[in-house]
């Protein structure tokens, strides 16, 4: 398709002189690939949502076996709150000396 009937689907897509063409108000003839091409556009644009909406809550998933994880690991935290003070240091540390390491072997 040459770029300048692209530009008129799209041109026409966006300002919604369709519905000008369609009720004889804009002078010029209707043509209905001005309103085929920005539907079947929009059906694609749908589906590709769609599909990127799958991929990122199967992504997330895994967020909520993280969260199982962190109840299991704080779960005595109402009688032993310097324990769970020091998990969360411990995990600090160890986090912290792994990322210096991976930037020092990079």
């Amino acid at each position: 398709m040459p770029r300048s009937q692209f530009e008129l689907f799209f041109d026409n897509f966006i300002h919604l002189e369709v519905l000008l063409h369609y009720f004889g108000l804009s002078g010029r003839p209707f043509s209905p690939t001005a309103v085929v091409v920005p539907s079947t556009m929009l059906t694609s644009l749908w589906t590709l949502l769609l599909i990127v909406s799958g991929m990122i809550a199967q992504l997330l998933s895994p967020i909520d076996y993280v969260r199982r994880f962190t109840t299991w690991w704080f779960r005595d935290i109402e009688t032993h709150p310097l324990t769970a003070i020091a998990k969360v240091a411990a995990t600090l540390i160890i986090v912290s000396a792994v990322a210096v390491k991976t930037v020092r072997w990079i």
